[in-house]
């Protein structure tokens, strides 16, 4: 099946690199790829605020997305980027602490349990930095 472009009025393009696409399509979520594909449409340095909205995502989102792009070596801290790769990561403000209830775990039913696992993308991020092997399988 092939897929083509309808005309909708594409005026405007920027490049995704090829390596971003290689490496990392299948262990980024849906806000982190939203987050790197904004910063690389973007000229400058966008704050947080136009980052969420144009994403679509929360604080929360947009902190764990920018630090799973920096933990894989994608975004750098503060201003310093190394040469020909993405824009600088934006910088995000201390927040507060929140005091986070969580609600309890409702009763499992008994019998054969089937476990899903669900990584977070800093978790497979410093899955990857810990383990070389792992590293080598993606």
């Amino acid at each position: 099946m092939s897929y083509t472009f309808s005309d909708f009025g594409f005026k405007r393009f920027f490049s995704v690199p090829c390596a971003l696409v290689d490496s990392y399509l299948k262990l980024a979520d849906g806000p982190a790829l939203k987050v790197i594909l904004y910063l690389l449409s973007c000229e400058g340095c966008p704050g947080d605020g136009e980052i969420m909205a144009a994403a679509g995502i929360s604080r929360e989102a947009l902190e764990d997305a920018v630090m799973f792009w920096r933990e894989v070596g994608v975004l750098t801290p503060g201003g310093a980027a190394p040469e020909n790769t993405t824009p600088p990561a934006p910088k995000l403000p201390e927040k507060a602490e929140e005091s986070k209830q969580i609600p309890p775990s409702p009763p499992q039913p008994q019998g054969a349990k089937v476990v899903h696992a669900s990584y977070a993308p800093k978790d497979i991020a410093d899955m990857l930095k810990k383990d070389g092997g792992l590293k080598e399988l993606f």
